[in-house]
């Protein structure tokens, strides 16, 4: 808390010790009472629902005369439930709870007390922020259906009306045609709360034609009250009108049309999760600079490991996907072999063997859909397999010459041998190949040892605009075969080729 505002509960504080016992506060001491109660209220506004409680415990527990702080702690009560800030009911909860049902304070009477009894009852299970409660509902035909989503696709409305009511029978028709006019996708849950399934279709056929491509309405009642809706959404009174997030999360309560309408303009995540933006990038791109050129798959493991537990750790699958997501989008762009294999990794420990979480259309067509395809681009000449059986036309190079002509590439022969696919119109081929003439270059060079270790060397130059001019039909196993979307493709082979590494760089660049 700012010290600016500890200072003012303080302030309080020190004034409630120096005020009379309630039964000799004359008017104009309490009307002094009311002002600084007001102020110390509005203090509170930007403060968290747990900080509003302690300060409130704060100020209750600086007031020894019982009769004043009987007055304190029903002024406070009425202050959080009259509260214009969503959520501020809370703070009333506690109060009720921690205060008045123990009786440490008092209302002016017993049924007060019993109000707030029942408002926490009803209220405690649907307060900002928690999971939503999970119903069993049915569907008008007779099928059963249970909501919320978690993981959903669209942020959930969650209506409950009556036909009755006169409340309904003017926001229902302002509810519908704010959602005729969306653009924001959403998922409606419309309960009926009567029990004439006559009236039901009725109103379901006359009063909700919700005309929008992005909204999706299902029309749900429970005429046995069997789901104990009432109880686990404080539905004392119709209408009622809940806005949760895509994981069921409650974000919004006591809402009407209009206020529905305002805070969905001011949550930045309402629309689809777009992933691989520039903010994620810029994220990440920082968080593997730190690494500089000794970057390894192992280290790109544990960032992917580290962001998924966390998320997972907070029980959020909201943020799990976006984090996870948008590190795929990022490695999935990048070259080098730590990338690479990080890459793999993601896409199977954190995406495609977690169909728990990845289950929704959005989830498929943005994430799954590019899991599945590194997952099979990447599983090309994995490391372990041999590499196929296979003349290629190309320059084999070593530490003394070049010899052009034709080479089964699994019998290049060197230790360690190795194979590079490229073409001439790409820069980083270029680089690679400048690369590689300065390794040998520098190794007649050296010592002996590194001309012995450079004489072992083999490398197979296959250029790919060659091949699929002239050998169209061994171009395609190549394109089958390896990871070419994106050139030069390094690789590294044992003597009976078997792969033991690629995504290489002579050059020895980190990218």
């Amino acid at each position: 808390m700012k010290p600016g505002i500890r200072l003012l509960f303080c302030l309080m504080a020190a004034f409630l010790t120096v005020m009379p016992a309630r039964a000799q506060v004359d008017s104009l001491q309490l009307r002094r009472l009311e002002e600084k109660l007001g102020q110390y209220c509005a203090a509170m506004a930007a403060q968290s629902i747990p900080d509003k409680c302690k300060e409130c415990d704060f100020l209750l527990e600086s007031v020894s005369d019982p009769a004043l702080r009987d007055a304190v702690a029903v002024r406070l009560y009425a202050y959080f439930m009259q509260s214009p800030l969503m959520g501020d009911e809370a703070v009333a909860i506690y109060l009720t709870d921690n205060w008045f049902d123990p009786g440490k304070v008092h209302f002016p009477s017993e049924i007060d007390l019993m109000n707030a009894r029942i408002f926490a009852q009803f209220n405690r299970q649907s307060l900002l922020g928690r999971d939503a409660p999970s119903l069993a509902l049915w569907t008008p035909s007779g099928e059963s259906e249970t909501i919320p989503r978690t993981g959903a696709d669209a942020y959930q409305v969650l209506y409950f009306y009556a036909a009755d009511c006169p409340v309904c029978k003017v926001e229902t028709p302002r509810l519908v045609r704010f959602l005729s006019e969306q653009d924001t996708p959403l998922t409606v849950y419309a309960v009926y709360t009567g029990q004439d399934a006559g009236v039901w279709k009725q109103v379901r056929d006359s009063s909700f034609a919700v005309d929008s491509e992005v909204v999706e309405v299902h029309h749900l009642w429970d005429p046995e009250l069997e789901s104990d809706y009432q109880m686990k959404y404080g539905l004392l009174q119709t209408p009622r009108l809940f806005l949760l997030d895509r994981s069921g999360r409650i974000v919004g309560r006591g809402l009407d049309a209009a206020s529905l309408e305002k805070l969905l303009a001011a949550i930045p995540d309402a629309r689809p999760y777009a992933y691989g933006g520039e903010e994620s990038e810029r994220f990440f791109s920082d968080v593997f600079a730190a690494y500089g050129n000794d970057l390894t798959a192992g280290d790109v493991r544990e960032v992917a490991t580290h962001v998924a537990s966390r998320a997972l750790a907070a029980k959020d699958t909201v943020l799990y996907k976006h984090l996870s997501g948008d590190l795929l989008y990022y490695l999935s762009g990048r070259r080098g072999e730590a990338f690479k294999a990080g890459t793999g990794f993601v896409a199977d420990s954190l995406i495609l063997s977690r169909g728990d979480i990845w289950r929704t259309a959005d989830d498929s067509l943005q994430v799954v859909m590019l899991a599945s395809l590194m997952h099979e681009i990447l599983g090309r000449s994995a490391v372990g397999t041999r590499l196929p059986d296979l003349q290629v036309s190309g320059s084999l190079r070593n530490f003394r010459r070049s010899r052009p002509g034709k080479w089964n590439l699994q019998r290049i022969g060197g230790r360690p041998s190795y194979l590079m696919i490229y073409s001439w119109g790409c820069s980083g081929c270029q680089a690679e190949m400048d690369a590689l003439d300065a390794l040998f270059t520098a190794a007649h060079a050296a010592d002996r040892q590194v001309r012995r270790a450079a004489r072992r060397m083999r490398v197979l130059l296959v250029d790919m605009d060659d091949v699929l001019t002239n050998d169209p039909e061994t171009g395609e196993r190549l394109l089958d075969t390896f990871d070419l979307a994106e050139l030069p493709f390094i690789l590294e082979a044992d003597r009976k080729g078997v792969v033991v590494r690629k995504y290489l760089r002579f050059s020895g660049a980190s990218e």
